[in-house]
């Protein structure tokens, strides 16, 4: 059953599975988007175990990139270039949100070791940015067409679970975000810093509207929950 809001006060949508959750899945939507962009599409997803799926929505931001249009936006985006400069601000306050969703579901009796983090495109840098930020060892994470923010900061700025998180599981999904060789840019700087390899999937749809990109998606959704997950979840079917 899907109910408004993301935990911790913020607009949103949370799916609570029939049984009580013994998993959960944060996943932040792209540019432009809301949680409705993927509610349908992980609302489709039939697993062997009860997850939570908790779905922030962005908080409306100007962004550069788009003339200063306001959008639901994680971050403000000045350029696509790979040295246009990063919103240090944006992403301080997304992943202190994500961080304190987080500690909300382990209060709610979830575990860490039960909790993937993910996102799609600018979300999934928000996922990024917390799998080399987050002082606590989760789960695993999910990014899907996404880049690293503040790639060339690392392995200098990462905190510590990060530093020792060989094993913690996690799955990046290239798609036509920014440019396909920059994110494989970024995913080859990723497994330097982290010390990990992170399985890969490639040619994923960027979008979510179409029916098609949808069921793309959702299946690869499927496949990347497995492999992220520490509790290696099993995928059972979709419905997308």
């Amino acid at each position: 059953m899907w109910k408004a809001g993301d935990t911790v006060g913020g607009k949103g949508a949370v799916f609570t599975p029939s049984k009580k959750a013994t998993h959960a899945v944060i996943f932040m939507h792209g540019l432009g988007d809301t949680c409705d962009g993927w509610a349908s599409t992980l609302g489709g997803l039939t697993l062997d175990v009860p997850i939570r799926f908790i779905l922030p929505t962005a908080k409306i931001k100007s962004v550069t990139l788009n003339g200063g249009m306001p959008m639901p936006a994680w971050s403000d985006i000045f350029g696509l270039d790979p040295s246009a400069k990063e919103d240090v601000a944006g992403f301080k306050e997304s992943f202190a949100r994500v961080k304190s969703i987080i500690n909300q579901t382990i209060a709610s009796g979830i575990p860490a070791s039960n909790i993937v983090v993910g996102g799609f495109s600018q979300g999934g840098a928000v996922a990024l940015h917390t799998a080399m930020r987050l002082t606590i060892p989760i789960g695993g994470y999910i990014a899907l067409s996404t880049w690293l923010p503040f790639a060339s900061s690392y392995p200098e700025k990462m905190a510590a679970p990060a530093k020792k998180s060989k094993n913690t599981p996690g799955t990046w999904g290239l798609g036509s975000c920014r440019q396909f060789q920059m994110g494989k840019d970024d995913a080859r700087m990723f497994v330097e810093a982290a010390d990990r390899a992170p399985s890969f999937r490639t040619n994923l749809w960027h979008g979510t509207l179409q029916r098609s990109s949808r069921a793309r998606h959702g299946h690869a959704f499927h496949q990347l929950i497995i492999q992220a997950s520490s509790r290696r979840l099993r995928c059972i079917r979709s419905k997308v």
